[in-house]
C-alpha cells in the first residue's frame, strides 16, 4: 500500500486574516495528543507511529497528515476510529448531553487548545478523511466557545465521587461502663455520655435499647456514682467511635475509689 492509497487525515483551518503561529501549534499539538492516545498499545520492538503533514496548502490552510507506519489490511484503521472517537468527545464536551465519553483532564487540555484559536466568528476546523465511511467533524466559533464554557464541568466531573462514610458495628459483651454525665431525657440523644474504659478513656455518646434509659435517669443513687456491666454495640465511622449503644445491662455497683466519686 503506498502512501497515497492511505487514509489521510484531512485537517482544514479556515482563517480569513493571517495566522499567528502559536495558535496553528496549539491546534496540531492538540490533534497530536489524542491521536498518540488514540493508538492502541505498541508490540515488542514495533515502531512508533506518528503523524506524518503530507501537505500544506495556500490560502485557508489544508493539512493533510498520514500515518507513517502503513497499517496491515487486517489492523484497525487508526485515523478512521480516531475521527469518530473525537467527534464523540467534541460533541460531549460541547452540549454536556448524551452518553459521557471516556475522558481524563488531559484530553479536555487537549480539547481547548484545539478550539481556544477558533474563538473568533471568522475562524473554524474541518477533521475528515479520505477513507471509507469516513466522518466529518466540523468545530466553528459557536462549538468552541461552548466547549470553553463547559471545560470547567468537564474537569469537576472527573474529581472523585466523595464515598458514604464506612460505618462499623460491633459488639462486646460484660464490659464496665462509667458516665460522665446523663440527659434526663427520655429519647436517646449524644448529651449523655460515658467511658469504657476497656475500649477508650475517652467519654462517647451513649444510646440505649429501648427501656434501659428511663431505671437508669430515674434510678437510685445517681448514675454518675456508678459503674454498670454492659453488653453494647460500638458504632466506628471510617474506624473512629462515634458512640456506645447499651444493648442490656446486667449489673450495677458503687466502687469506693471510683472516679464517679468525683461528682458527690
Amino acid at each position: 500500500m503506498t502512501s497515497d492509497e492511505q487514509n489521510l487525515l484531512k485537517v482544514h483551518i479556515e482563517y480569513k486574516n493571517t495566522i499567528p503561529l502559536f495558535e496553528f501549534k496549539e491546534i496540531l499539538e492538540g490533534l497530536n495528543n489524542q491521536y498518540q492516545k488514540h493508538l492502541p498499545p505498541k508490540k515488542d520492538n514495533e515502531e512508533n507511529e506518528i503523524l506524518l503533514i503530507k501537505e500544506i496548502r495556500p490560502g485557508s490552510i489544508d493539512i493533510h497528515l498520514v500515518a507513517s507506519i502503513i497499517p496491515l489490511i487486517s489492523d484497525m484503521n487508526n485515523i478512521t476510529t480516531f475521527i469518530t472517537t473525537i467527534k464523540s468527545l467534541l460533541n460531549w464536551l460541547s452540549t454536556l448531553k448524551g452518553q459521557k465519553p471516556k475522558y481524563t483532564s488531559d484530553d479536555v487540555k487537549d480539547i481547548v487548545s484545539m478550539v481556544r484559536p477558533i474563538t473568533n466568528i471568522d475562524r473554524s476546523i474541518h477533521i475528515s478523511s479520505n477513507g471509507n465511511n469516513n466522518e466529518t467533524c466540523i468545530i466553528d466559533h459557536v462549538i468552541a466557545k461552548k466547549i470553553q464554557d463547559n471545560a470547567p464541568v468537564a474537569y469537576a466531573q472527573l474529581l472523585p465521587v466523595e464515598r458514604p462514610p464506612a460505618e462499623e458495628l460491633l459488639t462486646k459483651n460484660n464490659t464496665v461502663l462509667r458516665f460522665k454525665q446523663v440527659e434526663n431525657e427520655e429519647k436517646n440523644n449524644k448529651n449523655t455520655k460515658g467511658i469504657i474504659d476497656e475500649i477508650d478513656s475517652k467519654p462517647y455518646p451513649i444510646m440505649f435499647a429501648e427501656g434501659l434509659k428511663n431505671p437508669i435517669i430515674h434510678g437510685d443513687p445517681n448514675p454518675l456514682k456508678k459503674n454498670y456491666l454492659v453488653d453494647i454495640k460500638i458504632q466506628k465511622i471510617d474506624n473512629k467511635i462515634k458512640s456506645y449503644t447499651v444493648l442490656k445491662i446486667s449489673d450495677s455497683y458503687i466502687e469506693e475509689n471510683s472516679l464517679f466519686l468525683e461528682n458527690e
